[in-house]
């Protein structure tokens, strides 16, 4: 039984030195994922501006067509 929860405490104390190892691996997350929103917000206003200047140029072709 003593060795029981001898094997618990250690898995216990690997545990907790591993997890304490890496407390600092979501910030890492999270400044990827600020990089990733800040990428798409710019490709859509992007996306927007040349959308809306190219159909303003395509609709002011004159194809000599009378509705």
């Amino acid at each position: 039984m003593l060795h029981m929860f001898r094997l618990g405490a250690a898995l216990a104390r690997a545990l907790h030195r591993r997890t304490r190892a890496r407390g600092d691996a979501g910030e890492q997350t999270t400044g990827f994922i600020l990089i990733v929103a800040l990428a798409v917000s710019i490709a859509l206003t992007v996306g927007a501006i040349l959308t809306s200047t190219l159909t303003d140029a395509a609709e002011s072709i004159d194809l000599g067509i009378e509705p």
